[in-house]
């Protein structure tokens, strides 16, 4: 079974987001067909593809049904790591999709409050935790550039680099 994992809640998302994740999530999952995915889920074949097709929204109740089925309580852990002491690249792969799904859909969130006024970004900001959200964005951009990685996994490590 697949270790992706789909968001808890539906109500966020837009038609073409569930869609999205859907398929990366089929494709991750080693689910063949929609149908197959009917008979692991319960839910019928037809009301599957008008999900992946854009037409409809699934109810909470199915996509709760979908997240179990894509995401067993089991399959979240760590990075594993093969015998030779090499990473798997399985769990790379399916990391990094994750990581573009949940780009996808930041994306989007972010681009409501670009054209916002100040008092709606102000309460953007008192919405989020500061440091965690620097964090992230740092660490994103670092990864894009091992020279700055290592300077910024030495910032993070408290190490002098003077």
């Amino acid at each position: 079974m697949s270790k992706f994992e789909l968001p808890r809640s539906v109500g966020q998302l837009t038609k073409l987001e569930v869609s999205v994740l859907l398929y990366d999530a089929l494709r991750e999952s080693g689910i063949k067909t929609q149908a197959e995915l009917s008979r692991l889920s319960g839910i019928p074949g037809g009301t599957l593809n008008n999900y992946f097709r854009k037409e409809y929204m699934p109810p909470q109740e199915n996509w709760n049904i979908l997240r179990e089925v894509f995401s067993p309580p089991d399959a979240v852990s760590p990075v594993s790591v093969e015998k030779k002491g090499t990473i798997n690249e399985n769990d790379i792969r399916l990391r990094a999709r994750k990581i573009r799904s949940l780009t996808f859909l930041l994306k989007d969130e972010i681009d409501f409050f670009k054209n916002s006024s100040v008092e709606v970004r102000e309460l953007l900001k008192s919405c989020l935790d500061n440091e965690e959200t620097g964090y992230v964005v740092s660490l994103i951009r670092a990864l894009f550039d091992d020279q700055t990685f290592q300077i910024w996994k030495a910032f993070q490590e408290g190490v002098d680099l003077g």
